[in-house]
């Protein structure tokens, strides 16, 4: 909560969400540079069986109970920072990797931002996205509840195509290896684990794993 009035403050006072989150980084000594998507509001707008709400109403006070038709993202302003942009086109970058979180509400409103996408997918270096999806389920969040809600197959296949533009090569579970062929027939390389994170060093593991991928697919 403390955190939470600090940066609200801060935002009041004029600050960029940016310097905001690297004074924060600093403050808890955080080695890893954490930055933003943009210095603008985009907001999530879940259009529903209820009617459309924002992200936050869904997710807390609805606790994703409404059935999800569509996922918009609105801003007058979306744009990205020069420092998005600097990180993305860091010689010094090895590749990119999209964690295994919500496709449609945590990763689509940073991509939502076109000039994110466009660099990334310009870049040489390669992309490479986690599975959020084991055996045909989420691990936790309404991940499978809203993919099944839009229509869609809760497998990997799906999480495939929904990135295919995007990754060079997609990480998934063992239990779903009877996709590996189909997936990469769609040009994408595939790397078979265990996905799933128990424990820290579970996601070690699979975060060293990642990074071998990365650099067999440079």
């Amino acid at each position: 909560m403390a955190l939470h009035l600090h940066r609200s403050k801060a935002l009041r006072n004029g600050e960029t969400l940016t310097s905001i989150t690297q004074d924060i980084a600093e403050r808890f000594k955080l080695k890893t540079v954490i930055l933003p998507m943009s210095d603008h509001i985009i907001q999530t707008v879940v259009d529903t069986d209820e009617g459309s709400m924002p992200f936050q109403e869904y997710f807390v006070k609805e606790s994703t109970n409404p059935k999800v038709r569509e996922i918009s993202f609105e801003s007058k302003h979306p744009e990205t920072t020069k420092e998005v942009l600097e990180a993305i086109n860091d010689p010094e970058l090895s590749g990119f990797l999209i964690a295994p979180s919500n496709p449609y509400l945590s990763v689509d409103p940073i991509l939502s931002i076109d000039k994110i996408k466009q660099t990334i997918m310009q870049s040489n270096k390669p992309r490479v996205a986690v599975s959020p999806i084991i055996g045909g389920d989420s691990v936790k969040g309404p991940t499978a509840k809203i993919m099944e809600e839009m229509g869609l197959e809760v497998n990997v296949m799906t999480i495939a195509n929904h990135y295919e533009d995007l990754i060079d090569g997609l990480i998934i579970d063992n239990t779903d290896e009877e996709y590996v062929q189909a997936i990469e027939s769609s040009g994408i390389k595939v790397k078979v684990s265990n996905i799933l994170m128990n424990n820290n060093d579970d996601k070690t593991r699979l975060a060293e794993e990642a990074i071998e991928f990365l650099n067999e697919l440079s």
